[in-house]
């Protein structure tokens, strides 16, 4: 891996959105994205956008799949000690 990775798509993903439907299917501005990404960018003169694919590129986890089975994991295990094992009732 080198650098951050930047392309066009980086730069036009935030604005665009899919609507329409299944049948006929569209790509429209997101004015919402468009606002918040570009005021963002524009304010901080593009560190936002470079910090957010920093963060994309090296601080997240490569595999999403299994840091979200590893999450649901955790969570079913704290569930499980609050309960007796056979009931469904809480522990005292």
């Amino acid at each position: 891996m080198k650098g951050l990775g930047l392309s066009f798509s980086d730069l036009v993903n935030p604005f665009i959105k899919l609507g329409g439907t299944l049948a006929r299917p569209t790509l429209a501005l997101d004015p919402e994205g468009a606002l918040l990404e570009g005021g963002a960018a524009v304010a901080t003169a593009g560190i936002s956008f470079l910090a957010k694919r920093f963060n994309e590129r090296f601080l997240k986890a490569k595999d999403q799949c299994a840091k979200a089975i590893e999450d649901s994991n955790a969570d079913f295990l704290a569930q499980r000690e609050k309960y007796r094992p056979g009931t469904s009732e809480p522990q005292q």
